[in-house]
């Protein structure tokens, strides 16, 4: 806009603004889940809440710096409902949980889970379970998960959704 000369110059500003609305106006997903099932992160009153206060800082800065947050990821992770370590449970719309089960603690400590319930696991998961599973496994193939709730259900859309098959992106090559 400094560039800018003549009458033009403040229509940079106008653009400025437009683009801030489009921003603050964007929907952010109820859910993202990281690519490895490391990290969950669950939009809360207060903010994105995070499954781990350690470990996948890169997502974690980059999802609260996107939510629009001034947390940190440590911050982030006090406002989770569940301290437990290994199994960590939130509530995720009607009646259903989002549970993110860490390490091989954790997938001895896992019990079982509702329908309603989305289950995700750092490790992998080898038995069936009544509920949405997303473990490392299944996560390879799908890439990142962000959970919409739309009306109390929830919506699941994949990074693999969004950006299609390609070279650099399939399970095998990874």
């Amino acid at each position: 806009m400094a560039l800018w000369q003549g009458r033009f110059r403040w229509s940079g500003l106008l653009v400025l603004l437009l683009a801030f609305g489009l921003w603050s106006e964007t929907e952010r997903p109820n859910v993202l889940i990281a690519e490895n099932g490391g990290l969950v992160g669950v939009l809360t009153k207060d903010g994105r809440a995070m499954s781990k206060a350690k470990g996948q800082g890169f997502v974690a800065r980059n999802w609260l710096e996107n939510d629009g947050s001034p947390l940190d990821q440590s911050a982030a992770a006090s406002l989770w409902q569940d301290d437990m370590p290994s199994v960590q449970e939130n509530a995720l719309g009607d009646g259903g949980r989002i549970i993110h089960v860490h390490g091989k603690k954790g997938l001895a400590a896992f019990q079982s889970c509702d329908p309603s319930d989305v289950v995700v696991f750092s490790t992998a998961y080898l038995k069936d379970a009544a509920c949405d599973v997303f473990d490392p496994p299944r996560l390879k193939t799908l890439g990142a998960v962000a959970i919409r709730l739309e009306e109390g259900i929830p919506q699941v859309i994949t990074a693999r959704q969004v950006s299609g098959q390609r070279l650099w992106n399939t399970g095998r090559e990874r």
